[in-house]
């Protein structure tokens, strides 16, 4: 099968119906910026896998460029999420297709479940990808050729990219501007979209608070929502087991069975995530935001801070103020 020779595309989006907007527009628009920050154009298209018309997840019609009859070449082959697209079994041709056109690029990109189309390609087997929490264990199950790394915001592995959910797109797209271009491009694109300048591959996609409303046992939502309001204090093992009238071997089993993680894990990550926000949202001083989470010593609260999000208290509060409205 020959491959049309088109080498000014910098991209193909593959998308079929049900297709997630954002997954698509979020991407385009970071590289449309980019482009324009450095004076040219984005030259892209967008292939559909069976009708011209594409109907989304959310009921928008996208009229696609042409349907994928043959390979295109691109630097980039991108594959947006959404539920269809989880759903979505390329066929033989579709399959000999887009391997020939990925083999070709330069990069392979998923965002949020587009791994799922990822997946059925040559070129993901044995790579490390991600997808949305919500549906690792599927992408596990249905394609034991890749290697799923769950909760990651996004994961490159030579030249295979993906990313969790929505919005992680963005992140991983600011990632490959920064990979292309530089970092002062991706801060200008940064500030010209609004966007956190960027948060790292190895964040975890989603909040604790997001795990905790996942879990549907009302006085363990208690419990949690006790140590919230607790953050400054010692939180032994004996002590919570004690507020939730467990013992500490039964709770810490419930733990592990609800989050996959010991209590002291699941403590440290809330006390992460409401560092996060009061170095958003606070000029406080660092000993103060370390003493409020439960840090005694600032140096102890740093580390902590690096090993959950890549980057120190000082840095992340000096990127969050970086980026003007």
């Amino acid at each position: 099968m020959a491959m049309k020779n088109s080498r000014k595309l910098d991209a193909l989006f593959i998308i079929s119906d049900g297709f997630n907007p954002l997954d698509l527009f979020g991407p385009i628009s970071v590289w449309n910026q980019a482009a324009e920050c450095l004076g040219g154009g984005f030259q892209y298209q967008i292939l559909s896998l069976k009708e011209l018309q594409v109907v989304s997840e959310n009921g928008v019609v996208l009229l696609a460029n042409s349907l994928l009859k043959e390979p295109l070449y691109a630097r980039n082959i991108i594959f947006p999420g959404g539920f269809g697209m989880r759903h979505t079994i390329l066929n033989d041709k579709q399959l000999t297709c887009l391997n020939l056109m990925c083999n070709k690029a330069f990069r392979v990109v998923s965002v949020c479940t587009g791994t799922f189309l990822l997946a059925q390609l040559d070129c993901s087997h044995k790579r490390n990808v991600t997808t949305h929490w919500k549906h690792t264990e599927e992408l596990y199950q249905k394609y034991p050729e890749v290697n799923v790394l769950g909760e990651k915001l996004y994961i490159q592995d030579d030249k295979i990219w993906s990313s969790g959910g929505i919005t992680a797109g963005i992140d991983m797209t600011l990632a490959i501007i920064k990979q292309e271009y530089g970092q002062a491009v991706t801060t200008k694109v940064a500030r010209q979209l609004v966007l956190y300048l960027h948060r790292p591959a190895n964040q975890n996609q989603y909040s604790t608070a997001l795990k905790v409303q996942s879990f549907n046992d009302d006085r363990f939502i208690d419990l949690l929502e006790w140590i919230q309001e607790n953050l400054n204090k010692q939180l032994t093992l004996e002590k919570i087991a004690e507020v939730a009238n467990y013992s500490p071997r039964h709770l810490s089993r419930l733990f592990q069975s609800a989050f996959r993680c010991t209590p002291s894990n699941l403590i440290e990550q809330i006390r992460m995530d409401r560092a996060r926000v009061l170095l958003a949202e606070s000029n406080g001083r660092m000993s103060d935001i370390a003493s409020s989470v439960g840090y005694t010593y600032v140096s102890s609260f740093s580390r902590a801070f690096e090993k959950h999000f890549g980057l120190s208290p000082q840095t992340y509060r000096q990127n969050i103020s970086n980026i003007s409205l």
